[in-house]
């Protein structure tokens, strides 16, 4: 039987202090192999937020449809920028 895929959906944060950068190195602590899709783009570091570019929404369905497994996964969502 194999691990449960799952898809973390959210904002990436350079500084790896929040968003999809620190889920997907907790997952990776408990042995989990995610998959990624970035929803918005930061300019911050560990003290504070700086900008946030959102991704065009059609890129976003982009790296879903390219992030999912076959096997319905377990989803994460954080951060999205808009409906």
């Amino acid at each position: 039987m194999g691990a449960i895929p799952v898809v973390v959906i959210g904002g990436w944060d350079p500084s790896g202090g929040a968003g999809v950068a620190r889920d997907l190195l907790t997952l990776q602590k408990l042995g989990v192999r995610p998959s990624a899709v970035i929803t918005a783009i930061t300019s911050q570091d560990a003290r504070a937020r700086g900008r946030v570019f959102p991704l065009d929404p059609s890129t976003v369905t982009a790296q879903i449809e390219a992030a999912w497994p076959r096997t319905p996964p377990v989803v994460k969502v954080g951060m999205v920028y808009s409906r």
